[in-house]
């Protein structure tokens, strides 16, 4: 055997090994999955499907992440965020909007400061923001009321959303909404506000409505998402209001 065919076999091994490996060390589950389509649509069929939604649990020695994915009719992913979370209490949140080419990477130091970079297209930020307690990032509002159900059930209650493509803090609330509002999921158990808390805000914005089974799991999300979209008839990307459908199987 050459020296030249020595060397590739040895790389091989080494590789078939590393990757051996890295599949024995991690753990990938999937927490749920969602159909998107346009909001208010009636037939819930495979072809009214504007995109997909899946997020997943990967586990490492020393870091779980949680991951969605946002995949197009095609399956192809369009956008995804992740939130990193390590063995000492500190988080890394990544986000990636291949559709309009957004990106940002935050990372939650020990002095409780979010350092946040933050690009679209060529355009770079940096900038730094002091987290607090009741701080919460997109990727976490839907499990924010499974954590805290107790409490909404008591009266409403106010987080500062990370806002990434602002890299600042808004206030929005949650807040209970009775099974008689009209705006509430017939099959839902529990329906709650996602809005803005200042009225101001509240009329340049859209608000998110969720929808809880009896066991505290989402089977609705109504309002904006993180993508874009362009009507079947043609013209530019805009922003996609949607109905989302979660399952678990």
């Amino acid at each position: 055997m050459s020296m030249l065919k020595k060397i590739v076999f040895v790389m091989v091994i080494f590789f078939s090994l590393q990757f051996k490996s890295y599949s024995n060390s991690s753990q990938k589950s999937l927490l749920m999955k969602a159909d998107l389509f346009k909001r208010g649509e009636t037939q819930l069929i495979k072809n009214n499907i504007i995109f997909h939604f899946e997020k997943w649990l990967i586990k490492k020695e020393k870091e779980s992440s949680f991951v969605i994915y946002f995949k197009n009719k095609e399956g192809q992913v369009i956008a995804e965020e992740k939130i990193i979370l390590n063995e000492k209490g500190s988080f890394r949140y990544e986000l990636g909007q291949f559709q309009v080419d957004q990106h940002a990477k935050f990372s939650l130091k020990k002095n409780s400061h979010l350092e946040m970079l933050y690009r679209e297209g060529k355009e770079s930020t940096i900038n730094k923001l002091k987290w607090g307690k009741n701080f919460i990032l997109p990727p976490m509002i839907l499990d924010y009321v499974r954590d805290n159900y107790s409490a909404i059930l008591k009266g409403p209650q106010e987080v500062e959303l990370v806002i990434p493509n602002l890299q600042t803090n808004i206030s929005f609330t949650f807040s209970l909404k009775t099974k008689e509002d009209p705006r509430c999921y017939k099959r839902a158990s529990l329906c709650i506000l996602f809005e803005p808390s200042s009225f101001l805000i509240r009329l340049f914005t859209e608000s998110l409505y969720l929808y809880y089974d009896k066991d505290l799991q989402l089977i609705k999300a109504s309002g904006p998402t993180l993508l874009y979209w362009r009507e079947p008839e043609g013209g530019s990307l805009k922003p996609f209001f949607g109905d989302s459908y979660f399952n678990y199987k």
